[in-house]
């Protein structure tokens, strides 16, 4: 997808079909849409843990995913363009799960 350059250069794209690529986009645009709602998550949780834990854990449980092992070429999993993320989901969110079981409390109310 091109990315409005935030992410380099798309030179390496060909579009052969607009609409089929705006259709494609528009995917592209509600996903990142639902990522940074995640991430807005992330940002405001801090202010009441208690009251945003359950929510916490169940984005943590969403962003832990092996879907990357579908890929069809596994090496492109070893890259340095997507190795730390995928360490991010694989180690990074159980381990802020187990942070947040341990250190906060559920909310009772």
């Amino acid at each position: 997808m091109r990315t409005l350059g935030l992410q380099g250069a798309t030179s390496f794209l060909d579009i052969k079909s607009p609409h089929d690529y705006l259709v494609r986009d528009s995917h592209t645009r509600f996903l990142g849409g639902v990522w940074m709602g995640i991430g807005l998550l992330f940002l405001v949780s801090p202010i009441k843990l208690t009251v945003f834990r359950p929510m916490l854990n169940l984005a943590f449980a969403l962003i832990f995913s092996l879907a990357r092992f579908t890929l069809p070429r596994q090496d492109v999993l070893l890259d340095p363009g997507i190795l730390p993320s995928l360490l991010a989901e694989l180690v990074g969110m159980p381990l802020l799960y187990l942070w947040l079981s341990r250190s906060v409390k559920p909310s009772t109310s």
